[in-house]
């Protein structure tokens, strides 16, 4: 005799239950903020897009450092967009919501993955934008590459990509009001028969809160710092600082000038945007997860803060030397440059360090000795060519090594490694 027809396992598991009330608000909210876009991108595609206003960008090219800005915004929309289109395309049979009916379920899943490839790429574009608009940045010219894609999108096939991304973000819309009626959740893992999950160390809100007030610490430190320093040498031409800085200008050579033009390249702005990116790539893939490249964007572009806000404040003329490099317009205190490659190269020498340590001690002893190195080069490079006081550059490595820590500290450290993929497969042979 032929069994009947099993119900889903999710309505004959005890324990289960809707999502409580602030989840479900959540996840109306979203419906309702993608229906939203969906509508506002159809009325794009029907309608003529009015041209960006020459008044409306100008004044943005007057604000010290909005060159650099524009980069970590563009380079964090673009980070998660990739991340979240990446998800949609593998959208996890496990959020099919199996309390919605046998014939609805399929469905529902290809409007979750269609949607989330939609959600992902509407981050990833605006991303790219504000990067491309970053890189090609002259002062008046701001906006120009915004009003030439709206222009585009004008075009009959610009309006049907405005039409598409309609289309996809009222699939995610409508896969959210299905989650919010279909989605059952266990009191806890023992109640399904899961193992128990390992509880984070310290809520979402604490680590923001610490990393936040630790850079509001290291942002008042330097303050205090550089308007000590700049009242010990309130002009450019005075103190030991200067005296350091016009040695090393009078012992310049062409072959030392090619290579503190190297070791200075190597913490330039869009070295450092190219490093990170090549970088949290390579972890992702090497490690099978995104929490290491997460912590070196995390780390990357929170300095670069630190650093805006500080230049911001403190006013100190550079060295009174003949200058080998363009000097911008922020102060000379503290050095960016050493502190980016501080964060930068002193982040990825712990990752490497933290994943081979196991089975691979020399070679990751060896690698992260070599990225040490670099912000070694690229402080010297820059009191070489004389845009930095030697303060400026132990202020700017302070700046990326405290910054650099308390991101460890804080959100690495607590989640320990697990054994590096190349050791399990040797494990797995023996």
């Amino acid at each position: 005799m032929t069994a009947p027809a099993a119900l889903p396992a999710v309505e004959t598991t005890p324990g289960l239950r809707p999502p409580s009330r602030p989840v479900r608000a959540w996840l109306l909210t979203q419906a309702g903020i993608y229906a939203l876009a969906a509508s506002a991108a159809v009325e794009r595609a029907i309608t003529t897009t009015t041209p960006i206003a020459r008044a409306d960008v100008d004044p943005l090219t007057s604000v010290p450092g909005i060159r650099e800005l524009l980069l970590v915004v563009g380079l964090v929309f673009a980070g998660v967009g990739t991340i979240l289109a990446w998800r949609g395309v593998g959208f996890p049979r496990r959020r099919d919501l199996l309390a919605a009916p046998a014939r609805l379920r399929p469905a529902v899943h290809r409007l979750g993955q269609v949607g989330a490839v939609t959600r992902g790429v509407m981050f990833l574009l605006p991303g790219l934008l504000l990067v491309i608009e970053a890189w090609t940045y002259r002062r008046g010219s701001f906006g120009r590459v915004s009003q030439d894609v709206r222009v585009t999108l004008q075009q009959p096939w610009g309006r049907l990509l405005l039409a598409a991304a309609a289309l996809g973000l009222a699939a995610f819309a409508a896969y959210e009001l299905a989650a919010a009626a279909y989605r059952r959740e266990p009191p806890d893992d023992h109640a399904v028969g899961l193992a128990p999950s390992k509880p984070l160390v310290r809520p979402l809100w604490t680590v923001a809160l610490i990393l936040l007030g630790g850079a509001a610490g290291l942002w008042g430190g330097l303050v205090v710092l550089g308007h000590a320093v700049e009242a010990a040498s309130p002009t450019s031409g005075r103190g030991p600082d200067q005296a350091v800085v016009a040695w090393l200008a009078g012992h310049r050579t062409s072959t030392l000038n090619q290579l503190s033009a190297v070791g200075s390249a190597m913490a330039d702005t869009m070295t450092c945007i190219t490093v990170t990116a090549v970088a949290a790539v390579v972890f992702a893939i090497w490690l099978g997860r995104w929490r290491e490249s997460a912590v070196l964007v995390l780390t990357v572009t929170g300095q670069l803060f630190i650093f805006l806000l500080v230049t911001a404040t403190v006013h100190r003329l550079r060295p009174a030397v003949a200058h080998l490099d363009p000097a911008p317009p922020t102060s000379s205190f503290p050095s960016g440059h050493t502190g980016a490659a501080v964060a930068l190269y002193g982040c990825v020498a712990v990752i490497v360090l933290r994943e081979l340590r196991r089975h691979h001690r020399h070679w990751g002893a060896a690698l992260a000795t070599l990225f040490v190195v670099i912000p070694l080069a690229v402080g010297s490079s820059r009191m070489y060519r004389g845009m930095h006081f030697p303060t400026d550059v132990l202020a700017g490595a302070t700046a990326g090594a405290g910054w650099l820590a308390l991101v460890v500290a804080v959100v690495l450290l607590p989640h320990p490694a697990p054994a590096p993929v190349a050791g399990r497969r040797v494990k797995a042979r023996t």
